[in-house]
């Protein structure tokens, strides 16, 4: 139980400074790093999107823009956020 504490104590301060790293590199965003680790793939999703998903033209929601936002977020506070959530989670669910 001790170490389950801890380990959530740990992670807790690992959210919170990947939040105030995110200041520091308010450029870095997820499509930043899709394109260093490899570019040929996201026009390769690129392209995918645009062949598959025309019937979400048709009905009035523009899917590019959703993607987009998903692809401009910051990724320091993106994952900062999200491990905050799971060991929010996490911690209410042990409690409860």
């Amino acid at each position: 139980m001790l170490k389950k504490k801890k380990l959530f104590i740990i992670l807790f301060f690992l959210s919170n400074s990947l939040i105030i790293c995110s200041i520091n590199f308010p450029n870095f965003s997820v499509g930043d790093l899709w394109y260093f680790i490899n570019a040929n793939s996201l026009v390769g999703f690129q392209k995918y999107i645009e062949s598959n998903f025309d019937l979400f033209n048709s009905i009035g929601i523009n899917f590019f823009k959703v993607i987009l936002l998903f692809l401009e977020i910051n990724f320091v506070l993106f994952s900062g956020l999200i491990l905050l959530i799971l060991i929010c989670v996490k911690v209410f669910r042990q409690f409860n």
